[in-house]
C-alpha cells in the first residue's frame, strides 16, 4: 500500500506504525472544515483543546479541534488561534499551515514514556488533556499523552496518546462518511536522509499495524506524485493515505463538490490546497 522500500533506490523506506491519529494544523477552521466536508467527510463540531495546569484544573490551550473519526483513529483538524504564545503547535505553524501532528497510539502512556527512555530517547511529560464530545452520547475525552522537543523529529510534532475514554471518542455512526472512507492507513513525509530518519523513528516500529510512515525525499515524492506543491523542501509530513470503500463514489462526490483530482496508480489523489495543506491519496 505504501511501499516497503524493497527493489527501489533508498530514498524510500516504510516503517509500521500503530498510528493513532494525525493532525492538520492552521488558523483558520472554517477554512478547514468546510476543505474536508466538501471532501465527503463528516467533520465534528470545533471544540476547544483543554489541558491541566499545575493544579489540576483543566484550561483551554488556545487551540480548537475538530475530527474526522474513523473505527480507531481519525483525523484532526486543529486551528491555533494566538492568543496563548507557548501553545506546543506555534512553532510549527511558523514553518507552514498543513499535517504536522503524529499521534501514535499506546495503552499505557507512563510505560510507553519509560520503554522509550530506555531506548534512548528523551520523551517529555506524561500529560493529561480533554476535550467535550458533543457527538453521539457526549461525554468528556481524556487523553494521557506525551511529546517530544522539535529538534528530536524535525518532520512532525510527534507525540504518543493514551486514549483514556475511547467509547467516548469512537462512537458508531460517526465513521459514517458520504465518501466512503473507512480508515487511515499512513502518513508520508520528507526527509533529506530516509535510512537515517528511519533510525529515528524505529523504536516506534510496529509490525502489527497495518498502518506506516513512508519516508521519502522531495524527489522520489515528485517522481511517485508527480508536481505537487510540498509544504517545505525537507523534514515535514506532506500527505496522508486513506482508505475508501469505492474510488468511484469517491470520484462522484469530489465531483459532486467541483473538487479537482487526480487518477494515480489504485488510487485518486486530491492536492494539498484542495485539503487544507495535505496531499491525500485514497485507495480501496
Amino acid at each position: 500500500a505504501g511501499g516497503t522500500g524493497k527493489g527501489r533506490p533508498m530514498d524510500d523506506v516504510t516503517i509500521p506504525m500503530a498510528i493513532d491519529h494525525v493532525g492538520i494544523v492552521g488558523r483558520d477552521m472554517a477554512g478547514l472544515k468546510l476543505a474536508y466536508e466538501r471532501l465527503g467527510f463528516r467533520v465534528t463540531e470545533p471544540k476547544p483543546l483543554l489541558g491541566a495546569d499545575g493544579q489540576g484544573k483543566m484550561v483551554p490551550l488556545g487551540q480548537y479541534s475538530a475530527h474526522f473519526m474513523f473505527a480507531d483513529s481519525y483525523v484532526e483538524l486543529s486551528a491555533v488561534t494566538g492568543e496563548k504564545p507557548h501553545n506546543h503547535l506555534e512553532p510549527w505553524l511558523r514553518r507552514y499551515e498543513g499535517l504536522h501532528i503524529l499521534a501514535l497510539a499506546t495503552p499505557d502512556a507512563e510505560k510507553a514514556r519509560t520503554h522509550l527512555r530506555s531506548a534512548g530517547l528523551d520523551p517529555g511529560p506524561v500529560q493529561t488533556a480533554a476535550r467535550d464530545v458533543q457527538y453521539g452520547n457526549g461525554g468528556r475525552a481524556l487523553f494521557s499523552w506525551f511529546a517530544f522537543a522539535a529538534d528530536a523529529f524535525a518532520e512532525a510534532f510527534v507525540c504518543m496518546v493514551e486514549q483514556r475514554t475511547p467509547d467516548i471518542v469512537f462512537q458508531p455512526g460517526m465513521a459514517d462518511h458520504a465518501n466512503g472512507a473507512v480508515d487511515l492507513v499512513g502518513v508520508f513525509a520528507l526527509a533529506g536522509d530516509p535510512l537515517a530518519a528511519q533510525a529515528r523513528f524505529q523504536p516506534f516500529a510496529d509490525a502489527a499495524s497495518h498502518r506506516f510512515l513512508r519516508l521519502m525525499t522531495a524527489r522520489d515524492a515528485r517522481r511517485t506524485y508527480g508536481a505537487i506543491a510540498l509544504p517545505a523542501p525537507d523534514h515535514c509530513l506532506f500527505g496522508m493515505q486513506i482508505r475508501v470503500r469505492s474510488l468511484r463514489r469517491l470520484a462522484d462526490g469530489l465531483n459532486g463538490h467541483a473538487v479537482p483530482y487526480r487518477e494515480i496508480a489504485g488510487g485518486v489523489l486530491v492536492a494539498p490546497q484542495y485539503a487544507g495543506g495535505a496531499m491525500i491519496v485514497f485507495t480501496a
